[in-house]
């Protein structure tokens, strides 16, 4: 109506008062993106040391990587269909679960090559998540 005051809520923020009031987003989405990522770009330095503990090849290695691209492509219209419908906190923290679960499932590993592949089959879900 004319002549009513504007609340706060209503006011369109400038980008100043924005970034002062939603900078912890931007940090928490950055750390989200590039933390995760962090396994598979040091991947290359635990090469040898892998190679010598486990006495596995450089190509079944690698292949750990490889999977985990193949199956997160087709899991993401799946995880897109869940945000959709249930939202996008439960979906992330589902995802941020999934995540510690597969990385942590590493730690049990004692040398078998299957344990490799089967030690993160979450891994592809959690990065869609």
């Amino acid at each position: 109506m004319v002549g009513e005051a504007i609340t706060h809520a209503q006011r369109a923020m400038t980008a100043r008062e924005e970034w002062r009031a939603y900078w912890p987003l931007v940090l928490a989405c950055t750390a989200g993106m590039t933390l995760p990522v962090v396994a598979y770009v040091t991947l290359g330095l635990f090469l040898t040391p892998l190679s010598h503990e486990f006495g596995w090849s450089r190509a079944l290695i690698t292949a750990g990587t490889g999977l985990v691209a193949a199956l997160t492509v087709p899991a993401a219209p799946f995880v897109g269909a869940a945000i959709d419908r249930w939202g996008a906190r439960k979906i992330l923290v589902l995802g941020l679960v999934l995540m510690g679960l597969s990385i942590a499932s590493f730690s049990l590993a004692s040398g078998s090559p299957a344990q490799w592949p089967g030690c993160g089959p979450s891994m592809p879900s959690s990065r869609c998540w």
